[in-house]
């Protein structure tokens, strides 16, 4: 048999340049495969057979597009697999979960403190796909639940009718054709762009959840989120690997989230040229091509 009539079958759990997001009709190909009677089966078998990693992570079924999404934990930035998850789905321009599993093998991870906010501030409580039978890991009731953040207390913007470029806005103030999420309008964590030496241009906002539990991703740990999520950085390297030419914050409406994203690129990228700004303005405009 010649090396030519050979087929490998891949996984088509996730397209190799985005390994951390995979598209909706390509995860409805591999449930397929598996031959299970529920997509949430698939997500299970994800999470419990390590497809992705052999330490906890979290994958989530977005609410609206039906994305599948994974979050994995960052110890180079202290961002956790479901932070990374929920950055993962704002960098993408996502509006909520629909439902998430978060665990290793057959084995849920207890949400923190930290956990519980992010979800509180998705405004819907999505549902969780658990890995064990016995394991009693949410809310214990429905008093436990915070009321639903409204308004631009919201962590993720319903932003309907707008089209699919309200998403991918361009601030020419912060990078030169650097498309950089909407959220940057809205949010008052502000936002960070890093340029790598091909040319490409990643971009995040940061996140701000309102309230007595007050906490923030700041805009570079969810562009170290980008990074990985889109294979410029592999899962066994360390973030300075990749190889950033320049760099730019927004601080802002919250500067000490604004701070904390400068802090952090200046000490994964030391060498690295950033320009720092108060504010951009982010008012949708025509999109360009990227640089």
């Amino acid at each position: 048999m010649s090396s030519q009539s050979i087929r490998v079958r891949l996984p088509q759990v996730f397209r190799p340049a985005k390994p951390w997001c995979a598209l909706a009709p390509r995860f409805e190909a591999f449930v397929r495969e598996l031959g299970v009677p529920k997509r949430e089966d698939a997500v299970r078998l994800i999470v419990g057979e390590r497809y992705f990693s052999s330490a906890p992570h979290a994958v989530g079924v977005a609410a609206t597009s039906g994305t599948v999404y994974l979050g994995m934990g960052i110890a180079e930035v202290g961002l956790g697999p479901l932070g990374s998850l929920i950055a993962n789905l704002m960098n993408h321009g996502e509006i909520g979960l629909s439902e998430y599993c978060y665990g290793i093998e057959n084995r849920d991870v207890a949400l923190d403190e930290t956990d519980r906010a992010l979800l509180y501030a998705l405004g819907k409580l999505p549902r969780r796909i658990s890995l064990g039978e016995d394991t009693q890991l949410e809310f214990a009731s429905e008093n436990d639940r915070a009321s639903t953040p409204r308004g631009r207390d919201r962590l993720l913007k319903h932003y309907i009718g707008k089209g699919a470029d309200v998403f991918d806005v361009i601030c020419k103030r912060l990078i030169d054709h650097a498309y950089v999420s909407s959220q940057l309008a809205y949010n008052d964590g502000g936002g960070c762009a890093l340029r790598l030496s091909t040319g490409e241009i990643v971009r995040a906002p940061g996140i701000v959840v309102k309230g007595p539990d007050a906490l923030t991703i700041s805009s570079t740990q969810a562009a170290a989120v980008a990074l990985r999520a889109n294979g410029f950085v592999a899962n066994d390297d360390e973030l300075h690997a990749a190889d950033i030419t320049e760099a730019a914050v927004c601080i802002g409406g919250n500067e000490l989230a604004g701070q904390a994203a400068v802090d952090l690129v200046r000490s994964i990228w030391p060498r690295v040229s950033l320009s720092v700004v108060k504010a951009v303005d982010c008012a949708p405009l025509e999109p360009q091509p990227r640089a």
